[in-house]
């Protein structure tokens, strides 16, 4: 697929950006002095103390587009459509990580499968309910990719669905205006600062108890952290919300040009997709730097590297830390790392999470704010959306500016109808199936779901196309994965398709 829009899409500008990136508030105070917390719906104050306890889940660009962590991008022009302009249905897959190991045997050589993980540390929330208190439904899927262990992910996607929602209930969301997209942007910035804060202050509180208890190292507290990323449905836009590097890709076509038979290209378009925040992202970088992080590679040793302020160096990404990590080094007085009994040696290879207590304490080195960003549907087009983990990105065979158009592109084909079989019949519009099936992650393929005329479902071409993408290491994996690699991360894809109605083309 081309990468430009043909002209029958909607054109991309952007409003006006918000202040510049703000440095998180100091997450060493005690406890005793955090924000509390309510639950939506029952007013019962939660403290931050116990609220890792309390949370328990219901459960690449191709061009750096977007801007500044705290700014906000819109892609789109003015429309009149909503969501009665378009059919959603959606699917989800994940596959555990796991590691290839060969062990010789009397019949010769024999692959078995580790898990690298003792659980699966994705999370993910689907959803299909409606809010309440305004005209139009509202959709939210919210997705996090857990390091150093699940907690961190299940509790910011907890946190992240209780607190949407009562955005959600606030007022009656118009993003059709700037300035209500404008403060949206703003309560959403604040919301995953604020829940950062929760997190790492009752992280702190657990390793304060750990070190006045005498410090077993058995019974040392878990330094995690996550990416997280909220991808919300409201009337006639996408609203999208990223920290870290799991990725949301948004294709589209109009529905004049469905093709007849399936073909590779089905006149899919890329008109968005979210920025990485890895190792070479230019101005997180710089806020890292300018906080006092260093940037070391896969042995400890410092990169010795020049780095720029945004103003001169512009958007070019620093190609010289792919493959590095982030460092703490130790301070000489004020040492809040030290005091907890964290350990300094830990690296990071994002420029951006939630958790990670060691690079948030004062003086914080590692920022929680979100990229938000806003992409207006166009009543007369389809949509393909795909929101996944980094198991997904990094195990592709293409990498690259061309990453997102392969995946889009693979994934149109499978909706429109690949390997000859027939196009889908859409009647099971607005619904959504988790497809977390072992005997369906391990063949990659959907569930069975024909038509006595041949013909199969949307939904489960969905699915089929979700288990696809989740499982890497399969029979006809190797069209978008390498295959049998040493190493396989946990991997969750969610995919979502806007079909426009007829009376819409």
């Amino acid at each position: 697929m081309e990468t430009d829009l043909v002209a029958t899409l909607p054109a991309a500008r952007r409003v006006k950006s918000a202040p510049r990136l703000q440095w998180p508030r100091n997450l060493s105070r005690s406890a005793s002095s955090s924000p509390v917390t309510t639950t939506p719906g029952t007013e019962t104050p939660v403290s931050s103390t116990n609220a890792l306890a309390a949370a328990v889940p219901e459960v690449k660009s191709p061009k750096r587009q977007s801007v500044l962590a705290n700014r906000m991008s819109f892609w789109g022009n003015k429309s009149n459509s909503s969501l009665g302009d378009h059919n959603l249905t959606w699917g989800a897959s994940t596959d555990r990580g796991y590691r290839n190991t060969v062990t010789p045997g009397t019949l010769g050589l024999s692959v078995t499968k580790e898990p690298i993980h003792h659980a699966l540390e994705d999370c993910y929330w689907p959803t299909q309910q409606r809010v309440e208190g305004f005209e139009g439904p509202t959709r939210f899927w919210v997705l996090a990719d857990g390091h150093g262990g699940e907690s961190a992910a299940q509790f910011f996607v907890a946190r992240c669905v209780e607190h949407v929602k009562a955005l959600m209930k606030e007022e009656d969301w118009d993003f059709d205006e700037i300035a209500n997209r404008e403060r949206f942007q703003q309560k959403i910035q604040r919301l995953f600062q604020s829940m950062d804060q929760e997190f790492c202050n009752a992280k702190t509180a657990q390793y304060r108890e750990w070190v006045r208890a005498g410090s077993e190292p058995s019974l040392r507290p878990i330094d995690d952290g996550c990416t997280l990323q909220l991808i919300l449905l409201h009337r006639n836009y996408f609203a999208v919300a990223n920290v870290g590097d799991t990725r949301t890709v948004i294709a589209a076509r109009p529905a004049s040009l469905r093709p007849p038979q399936p073909q590779r290209n089905g006149n899919w378009q890329l008109v968005f997709g979210t920025e990485d925040h890895d190792m070479t992202h230019p101005e997180r970088v710089f806020f890292i730097s300018s906080a006092g992080g260093q940037f070391v590679n896969h042995l400890g040793q410092i990169l010795p590297i020049s780095v720029q302020a945004p103003s001169v160096r512009g958007r070019r990404p620093y190609t010289e830390l792919t493959g590095g990590r982030i460092y703490r080094p130790p301070v000489s007085v004020g040492d809040a790392v030290r005091k907890l009994g964290i350990s300094y040696r830990r690296t990071l290879n994002l420029t951006a999470s939630l958790g990670d207590l060691v690079f948030k304490l004062e003086p914080p080195v590692l920022s929680s704010a979100p990229d938000v960003s806003f992409v207006l549907l166009e009543p007369r087009n389809d949509y393909i959306i795909v929101s996944a983990t980094d198991g997904l990105w990094d195990h592709l065979r293409v990498q690259g500016a061309h990453q997102n158009d392969t995946v889009m592109e693979w994934i149109g084909y499978q909706l429109d109808g690949s390997n000859g079989k027939q196009p889908y019949v859409d009647d099971r519009s607005d619904s959504g199936y988790t497809t977390d099936d072992e005997e369906l992650a391990a063949s990659g393929s959907g569930r069975p779901d024909r038509r006595s005329n041949g013909t199969t479902t949307l939904q489960s071409r969905i699915d089929t196309a979700a288990a696809g993408l989740a499982t890497r290491e399969r029979k006809g994996g190797d069209a978008l994965y390498h295959q049998k690699m040493v190493r396989y991360d946990d991997c969750t894809a969610i995919i979502m398709h806007l079909r426009a109605n007829e009376s819409a083309k």
